[in-house]
């Protein structure tokens, strides 16, 4: 009789961790990668959730900054949601405020929306980077001494 009664909780544990582990989900490792290979096939919908969906399972993961970040960076320039860009960059200044994305999350809600061609700032490094590289084709036409 203890027998049956043992193998019939054995049962009922085995398939409590069953339902359990497939009530969990993909792990954070699997979440990154789907983002990740979702954003290189410019399925930017699914890589935006995806990132999403990782930083809310797993807030106190390493990848979780840069997450955050690119919910952000994907709402903002390739599916043109500029408030859900705000709210995610806000938050990501707000959760890792010395994080090394930090320069890169304040220059993006300050020229968030802002068309390439409206940011003189942008205008002028890319001015001065093609002139340098224009300048460093031209043949030396400095005499031998």
């Amino acid at each position: 009789m203890r027998s049956i009664f043992a193998a019939q909780v054995l049962t009922i544990v085995f398939c409590l961790s069953l339902v359990a582990g497939c009530a969990k989900g993909p792990g954070e490792r699997q979440l990154f990668e789907q983002a990740k290979k979702y954003q290189e096939e410019s399925k930017f919908i699914e890589a935006a959730a995806a990132y999403d969906e990782l930083v809310k399972k797993y807030p106190e993961s390493h990848n979780a900054p840069q997450c955050l970040f690119m919910v952000g960076y994907l709402h903002a320039n390739h599916l043109g949601d500029m408030k859900k860009a705000r709210e995610a960059y806000e938050m990501f200044l707000e959760k890792f405020p010395n994080h090394a994305l930090v320069k890169d999350a304040r220059w993006e809600l300050a020229h968030l929306g802002q068309d390439v061609n409206e940011i003189p700032s942008l205008n002028e490094l890319l001015k001065t980077s093609a002139d340098s590289l224009a300048g460093s084709s031209k043949p030396d036409t400095t005499p031998p001494e």
